[in-house]
């Protein structure tokens, strides 16, 4: 919401990309911590894109080292967006993302077929992705499966982020 506030619909332009970039190469020191730190927050917020981040990530540090550096912070936003959905509970959930929408949601991954279709969603491009976390952490779904799921998941549309990034910094 900060970034949303302090930069407007500009957060969310092709520019984007090119002014992290920038920023990492300025603080080349911490770039790794910064790229980690990115895609936590991404994760969490889950309206940002995590394309910038990652086309960054395989620009600085190639796709196999982005590749590593993007998946840690998505495990760990993961993980913090699982647990604070399961402290915070439903009723905080349904507040901040709709109660519609997160009943369905967990409707799915709480039938006996939820591990498929958590990994299904996260495999599939422009589906919101990192709101499943925090269905995950209010369903029956048991985290390491679930963290599991949603790193193998996401990783073939990551990976296809981070070649582009290469592709354009090449």
């Amino acid at each position: 919401a900060f970034l949303y506030l302090k930069y407007g619909s500009g957060i969310f332009s092709k520019d984007t990309a090119a002014q992290v970039i920038a920023y990492l190469r300025q603080n080349r020191r911490i770039a790794f911590l910064l790229i980690i730190g990115l895609q936590i927050i991404q994760v969490v917020l889950c309206v940002l894109p995590g394309q910038p981040i990652q086309f960054a990530a395989s620009y600085m540090f190639g796709v196999g080292r982005g590749y590593l550096l993007s998946v840690i912070g998505a495990i760990i936003g993961t993980t913090i967006s699982f647990f604070l959905a399961k402290a915070l509970g439903s009723e905080a959930m349904h507040l901040f993302f709709g109660e519609e929408k997160i009943r369905e949601y967990q409707r799915r991954l709480n039938s006996g077929r939820g591990l498929l279709m958590a990994f299904l969603i996260y495999l599939i491009p422009g589906v919101p992705k990192d709101l499943v976390s925090y269905a995950a952490g209010i369903s029956e779904m048991r985290f390491r499966p679930f963290v599991v799921a949603a790193t193998i998941g996401r990783s073939p549309a990551m990976l296809g982020s981070l070649l582009v990034g290469h592709f354009f910094g090449k």
